[in-house]
């Protein structure tokens, strides 16, 4: 079971949450996710991690790192 995630992998968030999705919808991990390498990053990240785990909560900290958790 999956835990935590946290990466900053210099614009390929999106790219790795995309292949974690059954992982994220299993285990419903925290995440600390950098999103400031693509001003289209916030939104797009909170709306699929929403879609995915509605429960989750979501803070962006400094329009830098955005925050998912239950």
């Amino acid at each position: 079971r999956i835990h935590y995630i946290k990466c900053d992998i210099e614009g390929e968030e999106l790219n790795m949450l995309l292949g974690a999705e059954k992982i994220i919808k299993r285990d419903m991990p925290k995440i600390a996710i950098c999103v400031y390498h693509d001003k289209t990053h916030p939104e797009k990240i909170k709306k699929l991690l929403k879609e995915w785990v509605p429960e989750y909560k979501i803070e962006i900290v400094k329009n830098c790192v955005l925050h998912a958790y239950i």
